[in-house]
């Protein structure tokens, strides 16, 4: 069991059930905007919510939004928020004249169906002799490569391995993303880790989850599905973090995987070496993974794995909100009960040796 199943089984079990009327809204939302973009009244008709059609009939509906001065050539969706029976989703319009609006998008909940509350949009005349002209066309720019020492594989996969045994615990912002049973999942959250193989992540956007281990016992839980399952890890001897490269995970990597250095590269900003790691053993839940090294941190800020199943997924540390050594308490990696919250058992071999 390498640390991302545990993330994958957090995934597969609990996150599609917070998520599934998210995904359900988008899915409406794009319908519409497409039904939009192609003039297809009739589509947009029967996306309506139950008000707007009890005001308008069918050829109302299309001789107005027809008419509207605004008329979009292009749609994207740029988030989507549920509450309950309510939803909106945010999206940026443009239109023909290149003029660009930042709109928000209402649906609602009828008996089971998301339904949308239409926009009719209209620009003033003045508006449109405004127009900015487009830019004009600049030659791409050259990757830059960061200005730090050119390190060989031995003398980073060192540093690596000092800084695991150095770091006690760690607090930080992070971001996972995967796709999921078809939906792409992107959850961002806080992350604590205390070594050796205590770890907690409380993911707070689209959908409240929270993973706990203190090492011996992992709980998985979503407070808005009350719903948990709790896992005996005690014998699984490599669960030391739930990020590869942090930790007392790093000694063992050039045992599990042929790595090779990639050179220098920038995530968000931040100098990184970059590892390319191929698993050397046939049957290992994950068989690939690129790690960005920190060049100040010397820690893991970015982590990109694929599962012997094809599953892919990203794990990014926010690096301006790292703090080590804070002196974490170990009550903070105990699940505390919730009110109504039914925790089940969870067997962790069906997700692999």
């Amino acid at each position: 069991m390498r640390p991302v199943q545990l993330l994958l089984a957090a995934l597969l079990l609990i996150v599609t059930a917070p998520l599934a009327s998210e995904e359900q809204v988008q899915r409406i939302a794009e319908d519409y905007l497409d039904a939009w973009l192609f003039k297809d009244y009739e589509e947009m008709y029967l996306l309506l919510v139950k008000e707007e059609k009890d005001r308008l009939s069918n050829d109302e509906f299309a001789d107005k939004i027809s008419n509207a001065t605004f008329v979009p050539i292009t749609a994207e969706i740029a988030s989507v928020r549920v509450a309950e029976e309510t939803a909106k989703a945010r999206v940026t319009l443009k239109d023909a004249q290149d003029l660009v609006r930042k709109e928000t998008l209402r649906l609602s909940n009828e008996e089971g169906e998301w339904k949308v509350t239409p926009l009719y949009l209209e620009v003033p005349a003045l508006a449109r002799s405004v127009v900015s002209p487009p830019p004009e066309a600049t030659a791409p720019t050259e990757a830059r490569t960061p200005d730090i020492p050119q390190l060989n594989l031995q003398e980073i996969l060192e540093r690596l391995v000092n800084r695991g045994t150095e770091v006690a615990d760690l607090v930080a912002r992070v971001k996972y993303e995967s796709p999921v049973m078809g939906m792409s999942v992107s959850m961002s959250g806080d992350m604590m880790y205390k070594r050796p193989n205590k770890f907690r992540l409380d993911f707070v956007s689209p959908a409240e989850v929270s993973m706990i281990s203190n090492g011996r016992t992992l709980w998985i839980a979503a407070p808005a599905a009350k719903l948990g399952y709790a896992a005996d890890v005690s014998d699984l001897q490599e669960q030391e973090t739930v990020i590869l490269g942090l930790g007392d995970s790093a000694k063992k990597m050039p045992e599990d995987y042929d790595i090779t250095y990639m050179g220098r590269e920038f995530v968000d900003e931040r100098p990184t070496y970059r590892l390319k790691l191929d698993s050397k053993k046939e049957n290992f839940p994950m068989t690939a993974a690129e790690l960005w090294i920190d060049s100040e941190l010397w820690i893991p800020i970015k982590t990109m794995g694929e599962s012997k199943d094809g599953l892919k997924v990203a794990f990014t540390i926010q690096s301006d909100t790292v703090l080590i050594n804070t002196g974490l308490e170990d009550g903070l990696f105990e699940y505390q009960a919730q009110s109504g919250m039914d925790m089940l058992p969870l067997d962790m071999s069906l997700f692999g040796e």
